[in-house]
């Protein structure tokens, strides 16, 4: 049996599920943080993200990427750390790294039928996925459109800087 949950909030609780599922094998998958605070300034008015200072944002990115690379280290060869850009850019390689961290035999063949199951992994509410079973297009990924302000831009450099770095984001 397999569970898929992707929720991104449960990279805070990796050691638990580690804890309870000890054989749990993790795909996360990082974006750079500015075109993840634009996308979830806009999908996320329920919680009103579009009112949180950037500093707030940036922290919460950080930490996430934190997390994962703290599972990455005391949970060796259970997770891979995909960059969504990466996955745009090459996707067949990286579904193959990750299919390896997971355990499951890659078969492109196999990605056929994601269209239709992508379309399935969601709430009708969830609006943000609703293009879930389109291409994962460099354009999609990168959103050269979407830019923060230079004040936010230089807020977010301040507080994730160093981990952008790491990801090539910065």
């Amino acid at each position: 049996t397999r569970w898929l949950e992707k929720t991104p909030g449960h990279q805070k609780s990796l050691g638990e599920i580690f804890g309870w599922y000890p054989e749990a094998r993790v795909a996360a998958i990082v974006r750079h943080p500015e075109k993840a605070i634009i996308s979830r300034r806009a999908n996320f008015a329920f919680n009103d993200e579009i009112s949180w200072p950037i500093e707030q944002h940036a922290r919460l990115w950080v930490e996430s990427v934190l997390n994962i690379e703290d599972a990455l280290r005391t949970h060796d060869g259970s997770v891979a750390l995909v960059r969504l850009e990466d996955l745009a850019g090459d996707h067949l390689a990286e579904i193959r790294r990750i299919c390896l961290t997971l355990g499951i035999p890659f078969d492109p063949g196999h990605l056929a039928d994601r269209r239709h199951l992508s379309n399935t992994a969601f709430h009708s509410w969830e609006t943000w996925k609703a293009d879930a079973g389109g291409d994962v297009s460099r354009n999609l990924a990168e959103r050269t459109e979407w830019a923060l302000s230079a004040r936010d831009r230089a807020a977010l450099l301040a507080v994730a800087g160093e981990v952008m770095a790491r990801y090539r984001y910065a």
